[in-house]
């Protein structure tokens, strides 16, 4: 069954749009990933029961271990998301860039080809 042009051009939108689509599933789902843990350990309970109100300023180095946060992993861990996303981008552009390279190629190729046969009607 041949498609026409028109046929075609809704498909390649359709194409598109899905891709847009799925672009924002993905990123709502990742957001979620990250957010659910940071909320439920926020709303749980410190073992032990409630701890007992502070009247004055603690420095950390007095605070207990537990009560302390640990910066470095998560630093590391930020460090290696932002990394990660950044070489997700690029090897995007990557693809896209040899995408466009191929499609120029078949383009001045077809436009040899037509002057090759403007020249030979002459």
């Amino acid at each position: 069954m041949a498609e026409t042009g028109s046929e075609v051009n809704v498909m390649l939108l359709l194409r598109r749009e899905w891709g847009s689509v799925v672009r924002v599933v993905v990123g709502v789902l990742v957001v979620l990933a990250l957010a659910v843990p940071v909320a439920t350990q926020a709303t749980q309970p410190p073992p032990g029961g409630a701890p007992p109100a502070q009247e004055e300023f603690v420095p950390v180095k007095d605070l207990p271990h537990q009560e302390q946060l640990p910066g470095g992993p998560l630093v590391l861990a930020a460090y290696g998301f932002v990394w990660a996303v950044l070489l997700v981008y690029l090897w995007t552009i990557w693809r896209r860039l040899g995408k466009v390279e191929r499609e120029m190629r078949a383009l001045s190729e077809r436009l040899k080809g037509q002057q090759r046969r403007i020249e030979g009607r002459m």
